[in-house]
């Protein structure tokens, strides 16, 4: 911009012009407190959840954030036991959203298990596909280091990559 001289959004304006407005942005949506997060994540009325990873492909991933969760804030940081972060992902939404047969390992209940150490999870890089319809490309992140994902007694991923079973199913809220 300096280079370029005048306001910096005149200069950026003449570089996407200059390019055919090919380029693409990518901009961090994050909450750099990394501290503050640790004491919300451990507060009694937080609810732990997954992410819409999915819902904004070609903004930011959203993919892997079980995976943060149980690095950063598990192991690295302390800020939550692995016990207390567990049931925050798994007992604690179940019982919010009441799915009635979820949550707990007991007799009864599915069998919805995903096999870790927690020693062994990475979180990864965003990094870019192109593997959109229209050669359209997405961020994602590639596998935490998960070792088995088990839904309904099926194993749905073993080793970072899925297997052929499609188990899951619609799960209504209870009345």
């Amino acid at each position: 911009a300096s280079a370029h001289g005048g306001h910096v959004s005149d200069a950026l304006a003449d570089w996407l012009l200059e390019t055919g407005f090919t380029p693409t942005f990518t901009l961090p949506i994050a909450n750099t407190d990394v501290a503050g997060v640790g004491k919300m994540l451990a507060h009694p009325l937080s609810c732990i959840s997954g992410s819409d990873a999915g819902a904004h492909l070609q903004m930011f991933c959203g993919a892997g954030d079980t995976t943060l969760l149980l690095t950063r804030h598990v192991r690295d940081r302390g800020d939550l036991s692995l016990e207390a972060a567990v049931h925050g992902l798994t007992k604690r939404q179940a019982d919010m959203l009441g799915l009635r047969g979820r949550g707990v390992l007991a007799p009864g209940m599915a069998a919805d298990v995903v096999v870790f150490a927690l020693d062994e999870l990475v979180y990864g890089e965003d990094r870019p596909a192109n593997d959109l319809p229209g050669g359209l490309s997405r961020l994602t992140r590639d596998p935490g280091g998960f070792r088995h994902t088990i839904v309904n007694g099926e194993i749905v991923q073993s080793g970072g990559k899925a297997t052929v079973a499609l188990p899951a199913r619609w799960l209504a809220r209870a009345a």
